[in-house]
């Protein structure tokens, strides 16, 4: 930000400009969203850090684990030292799960509850009088003695992580959903009438084969949205006993939930709360795009991070979530990308990073063993990592104030975003059959229109591939969800070798207007979950996106260096080497974003030059 821009948003900005706060609250400006802080109600962009405590512990013996209390001298002086640090590295939150001595260092703070804790289930059964009851004891234990009337309090989480799919908070080899779970509650049992009157509702299309599947889908969805409500509701009244100062600050997705789920925690929260681990750096705003569309609240990214081989602390990176890069230096550069795409977006209103200190070198409590922290176990910073944080959390509020960007209106809509190239292209070019000098994917003048179309049956997306006049017609309607799109099959014997490529054409015709997206898909692909991604000729089953192209209604070559994909966050190896690796090409696939409704394109052909 130059020097006048940052001079009109501090004049913009100043206190005489706003109306004044008791407690903090959240307030629109300008197309964009705030924290508004007290006493002045300045307009207040969160930056925080996870788990300030003043030690760890291992159960395992022989690891080695930070020790910051004993280091500084008792915790009363471990938190004034590292409150001192964490202002001086341009923070401005403690976030969740700190000590308590961090939340009297006049820092703004928030706190995790964990109301749904307890029992077999942490959702079963939201419906009853017993759950209702613990909701409210936990509430008063977990709550404490922090007062109602505490300025630097921000506000409650209502609990983190919770299990809206199911087994957890994220698609889990246990296929079993919530309404699976409350259909086996004992008869009689609030939840199982619940459970039964919803299923009653659909019996005779549920009896329908060729709908069932899908209406099961959508039915279970639509009843983890009626947890939602419930469980906010319980949980929401038992704070507001207590607290009805500070902000509902959600319920901390674990990356992604059930839209209904996410429209009832938004109907009853000032703030919709994601935990986001994004791999590649490069966080996709249609993703929080999307959670803001569902909630209409502003979004705050409560958990990111990045781990390095390359550690003080010996830790392996073996659990926890797989966000590993080899270098210290490259926990740097993912930071400074992924806090750049953030806060150029209006909807998102802080980020905080997950945690203070490097993990216990052979495990936690639960296993994890991560490079997450900004500190290693001795309490010395990672200097590489904190001077990217200190030159860019100081620009955050200039940044988000004078971004371009507007506020999403509909899904899918596109965002610009500066260009992250791949590691490299084809590795291994020996493999090429030749020197390259052109590979034809599809001619479709003599190749069959042969594929599969995808997409979001909840919003009724779905294509159909036909071939019609020398080309392969893909129609389809982009409903209100995430999108829909086709997997191509190629002219020749799959995988394909495009060893030595540098660039990728498509001739087609494509809907003026239309937006859509190539992808490359290496093979040994499968959903990030897989447990093996091994593919042809060395691949490692990552998958890429090509820049977003725009269709003109005419005939036209569309082109562009193989250099400019990036990595899908959603869909293949997470953990692969970062390259692009044609020599064995699993397929190429066209994604549609949502909401563009009836479209088609024509391809003529596929070529890699």
């Amino acid at each position: 930000m130059g020097a006048l821009a940052a001079l009109v948003f501090l004049l913009g900005h100043s206190a005489s400009a706003v109306p004044p706060v008791p407690f903090f609250r959240v307030v629109s400006e300008g197309g964009r969203y705030w924290f508004a802080a007290p006493p002045d109600g300045r307009r207040f962009y969160s930056m925080g850090v996870d788990v300030i405590i003043p030690g760890d512990h291992s159960p395992k013996p022989g690891s080695t684990e930070y020790t910051g209390g004993v280091i500084r001298g008792g915790e009363p002086a471990w938190a004034q030292f590292e409150a001192g640090r964490l202002k001086a590295w341009g923070f401005n939150t403690v976030g969740a799960w700190s000590a308590r001595s961090m939340e009297r260092q006049g820092i703004p703070y928030t706190v995790c509850l964990h109301l749904a804790a307890g029992r077999d289930h942490r959702l079963m059964d939201v419906w009853s009088d017993e759950y209702a009851r613990r909701v409210a004891e936990e509430a008063v234990r977990q709550m404490g003695d922090r007062r109602s009337d505490d300025p630097d309090l921000m506000g409650w989480y209502l609990d983190n992580e919770l299990p809206w799919y199911g087994e957890a908070g994220w698609q889990t080899g246990d296929a079993r959903n919530l309404l699976d779970r409350y259909l086996a509650l004992p008869a009689g049992a609030p939840g199982r009438l619940k459970a039964d009157g919803l299923v009653a509702r659909e019996g005779a299309r549920l009896a329908v084969a060729r709908e069932a599947d899908h209406l099961r889908a959508a039915l279970a969805d639509e009843f983890a949205g009626l947890v939602a409500a419930r469980f906010c509701e319980l949980a929401a009244a038992a704070v507001r006993v207590r607290d009805p100062n500070h902000l509902l600050l959600g319920v901390r997705f674990a990356g992604n939930a059930p839209a209904p789920v996410v429209r009832a925690v938004g109907a009853v929260c000032e703030v919709c709360s994601v935990n986001w681990y994004v791999k590649h750096g490069r966080p996709d705003p249609a993703h929080l795009d999307w959670f803001y569309l569902h909630a209409r609240k502003p979004v705050l990214v409560t958990e990111f991070s990045y781990r390095a081989m390359e550690n003080r602390s010996n830790d392996r990176n073996t659990a926890g979530a797989d966000v590993t890069v080899p270098t210290q230096a490259e926990r740097a550069r993912r930071y400074q990308r992924f806090v750049e795409t953030l806060v150029a977006l209006p909807e998102v209103i802080g980020f905080h990073w997950f945690e203070w200190f490097d993990q216990p070198s052979l495990g936690r409590f639960d296993g994890e063993d991560s490079n997450y922290g900004l500190v290693d176990h001795a309490d010395e910073p990672y200097a590489e990592l904190l001077a990217a944080m200190q030159d860019l959390n100081g620009r955050v509020a200039g940044l988000h104030a004078t971004s371009a960007l507007a506020l999403p209106t509909v899904f899918g809509q596109s965002r610009p975003q500066a260009p992250q190239p791949v590691a490299g292209v084809d590795v291994r070019r020996e493999l090429a059959p030749e020197r390259f000098t052109g590979m034809t994917y599809a001619e479709y003048a003599r190749d069959p229109a042969a594929g599969r179309a995808w997409g979001d049956e909840h919003s009724r997306c779905d294509g159909r591939l036909v071939a019609l006049g020398g080309a392969a017609v893909f129609t389809c309607s982009s409903g209100p969800g995430w999108g829909c799109g086709v997997s191509l099959d190629s002219g020749r014997p799959m995988p394909v070798n495009a060893a030595g490529a540098r660039r990728m054409t498509i001739r087609a015709r494509v809907t003026k207007g239309v937006r859509f997206v190539p992808v490359l898909t290496e093979d040994g692909a499968a959903a990030t979950g897989a447990t093996s991604f091994a593919g042809a000729r060395g691949a490692d089953g990552e998958q890429y996106h090509g820049p977003e192209l725009v269709g003109t209604g005419a005939e036209k070559v569309y082109d562009f260096p193989l250099s400019a994909c990036t990595p899908s966050e959603g869909y293949g190896n997470p953990a692969g080497n970062g390259i692009l690796d044609l020599q064995s090409l699993g397929r190429v696939e066209l994604y549609l974003p949502g909401s563009q409704g009836p479209l088609t394109i024509e391809l003529s052909r596929i070529r890699f030059e």
